[in-house]
């Protein structure tokens, strides 16, 4: 048992008599307020709803640190410290913000403009790995065609039906499915 952790499961009863499909208004309100939901709730809300643990916290929002193509790097020794950079690196008013023990609290206000923050910087390094990925297909597709260039060429000046057809079908092998940007034309047999 002290292996585990354990958590809470408020049952409500919705009648005394357990009957399926029947409500009891009042009692279901009255084990509500004894069970401690509302005051819960109403603690919640003038609380801090959003809480994350340190390294939780760092690891969510470590990106809002993009300058340009490269991130700033962390130099706090604790994850604490590092939470603390990355909302000072921001330039943006996260007063509101409250440091625990262990836990990082704060209100929808702030949880939003850091939403914001990551969409943002998220946004920016998708298009830098695209683009990254994008040059690398091209230039695998440029190396596969200057391979097969000098065999295709040399089937052209030949003028062997067969020489041409053969070049094409070892461009369309080797190109794969980039094979169709060039245009693909049947050569009849004689």
């Amino acid at each position: 048992l002290n292996a585990t952790s354990t958590h809470y499961i408020r049952c409500i009863k919705p009648n005394a008599f357990k009957r399926p499909r029947e409500i009891d208004s009042h009692d279901v309100l009255e084990q509500l307020r004894y069970s401690g939901v509302f005051e819960a709730t109403r603690i919640r809300q003038q609380g801090f709803p959003f809480r994350y643990t340190y390294s939780r916290f760092v690891e969510r929002y470590k990106c809002v640190l993009l300058k340009g193509v490269k991130w700033i790097p962390l130099t706090g020794r604790t994850d604490r410290e590092k939470t603390a950079e990355i909302l000072e690196g921001t330039n943006q008013d996260f007063s509101g913000v409250q440091f625990g023990k262990s836990l990082v609290l704060y209100r929808a206000k702030e949880h939003r403009l850091l939403e914001l923050l990551r969409s943002l910087a998220l946004e920016r390094v998708c298009a830098m790995i695209q683009a990254v990925a994008r040059g690398f297909m091209a230039r695998q597709f440029v190396r596969k065609v200057r391979f097969v260039e000098p065999k295709v060429e040399a089937a052209v000046q030949s003028r062997d039906v067969e020489q041409i057809d053969a070049a094409l079908k070892e461009y369309a092998r080797v190109c794969g499915k980039y094979s169709s940007l060039v245009a693909d034309i049947g050569i009849v047999r004689k």
